[in-house]
């Protein structure tokens, strides 16, 4: 992704865009996602509040369906030879990013579209989507547009008369972009999103299911936890059978207990039906059945989430530089990917396989490094240090105190405030409120030129 300054195309003042017109799978494992989104090469004017897509050349490779697709939008009109040198140099860069035993065939004779939902189309057919299913998705996406524009009186009134595309996907659709908007700095586009969504719920018939689910989901989580390390066969039986009549809370105790359904757990379940009267015994039989059913398929969904972090964590370290491909795919590194790094990371160590440990550490170095604020080493390194070596330290560093300094301390001794003593001892906020002082005193000094 580049940053290009454009003019915006209803105001005409000058605005900076961020570009992709790369969608490598064999690179970025999110690339179908961020395309299939909407959310990418997006004119938002600050000026005029404009926002809309950006013309501009896309090239997408998918490797596993060996689909290799370009577009170039009509209106950009471009001459054949600029045509062809553009295309060309989108598809070197994908070529260019595949070890030579990878560079098969299909790279060499591009499929292209002649629009960008055609583009969309293409790649949603390979995944065994009709048009039809796309079309419906394009009518969610084109009510959201008109939602988020509505009044509120207009608002409810669309919720009315849009009942059948307000179901499950809709939603989906709508959270996928709280996600991504919540990842910028748009708190006004953000605040709208979560007034429509709350708005959603209060008033479509899918939303007040949603609800009434999260209500169960959450009375279910708070009952399981009630029981803390009490929680044996026995009472995660009897907590099975009242939920046995309720989907939604039988998931959440399966997904919640799994690791006490073990083999002894079946076991003493069946001992239990063998036991039973009659009227017992069937409701204990279709208890057994459902978390069998569940937790095969709750096994199943993990096993297929372990693979696909792994094969995340292979095209990072395949990559030609580990640490920049790790650090422009952050968005899709979270907790569980770090679990399985650490899983990978002590494979490779046990079979002494030292490349492979090289590289994930390179990966594993370059989160830590990413999920460090900016100013948060040099505010940590003045915190565990003695009160009396502070003015050196920060005399020593003086070219490091800058604005990211400023708001990480300021922020921190904001935070401190507020916490309670068992979360931070009083003596540590008395340190941060100490040393925030020092430091925008310092900085202060420092921008007078004293």
């Amino acid at each position: 992704m580049t940053k290009q300054q454009m003019n915006c195309p209803q105001c005409q003042q000058p605005v900076i865009v961020d570009v992709e017109q790369v969608f490598d799978m064999a690179t970025d494992p999110t690339a179908k996602e961020k395309l299939l989104s909407g959310t990418v090469n997006v004119v938002m004017c600050p000026y005029c509040r404009y926002n809309g897509g950006l013309a501009t050349p896309l090239i997408y490779h998918d490797p596993e369906k060996e689909l290799f697709l370009t577009y170039i939008p009509a209106e950009m009109n471009l001459t054949p030879d600029r045509r062809e040198a553009l295309v060309g140099k989108l598809i070197n860069q994908v070529v260019d990013n595949l070890p030579p035993e990878k560079r098969k065939g299909y790279l060499f004779n591009p499929g292209s579209a002649l629009t960008f939902q055609g583009l969309i189309e293409r790649i949603l057919e390979e995944d065994g989507i009709t048009k039809e299913m796309i079309q419906a998705q394009q009518d969610r996406i084109t009510l959201l547009g008109r939602m988020l524009d509505a009044s509120e009186d207009v608002l409810l009134e669309l919720i009315k008369q849009e009942e059948a595309l307000i179901d499950e996907e809709f939603f989906g659709l709508l959270g996928t972009i709280v996600q991504q908007t919540s990842q910028g700095n748009d708190r006004e586009g953000l605040e709208k999103l979560s007034q429509l969504q709350n708005a959603l719920i209060e008033n479509s018939t899918f939303g007040q299911e949603l609800k009434k689910q999260n209500e169960v989901l959450e009375a279910t989580v708070a009952k399981i936890q009630a029981h803390g390390e009490d929680l044996d066969a026995d009472k995660l039986i009897q907590e099975g059978l009242d939920a046995l009549d309720n989907d939604v809370a039988l998931n959440v105790i399966a997904s919640m207990a799994r690791p006490l359904m073990n083999y002894e757990f079946f076991v003493k379940l069946s001992e239990k039906i063998d036991a039973a009267e009659a009227d017992e015994k069937k409701n204990l039989e279709t208890l057994r059945d459902k978390l069998v059913e569940l937790t095969e398929a709750i096994d199943k969904q993990m096993q297929e989430r372990i693979e696909a972090t792994q094969k995340n964590i292979d095209l990072l370290a395949n990559a030609e530089n580990v640490e920049q491909a790790t650090l422009q795919n952050m968005q899709g590194i979270d907790e569980f990917f770090l679990q399985v790094l650490e899983m990978e990371l002590g494979i490779a160590n046990q079979t002494e396989n030292k490349e492979r440990y090289e590289k994930l550490m390179q990966i594993y170095s370059a989160v830590q490094k990413a999920s460090v604020p900016p100013g948060a080493e040099l505010v940590s390194a003045l915190l565990d240090m003695p009160v009396e070596d502070q003015d050196a330290y920060l005399k020593e560093h003086e070219e490091e105190i800058n604005d990211d300094v400023i708001s990480f301390i300021t922020q921190l001794n904001i935070q401190s405030k507020d916490l309670p003593d068992e979360q931070m001892d009083a003596a540590l906020k008395t340190k941060v409120e100490a040393l925030y002082g020092k430091i925008v005193t310092f900085s202060m000094k420092k921008n007078m030129g004293k």
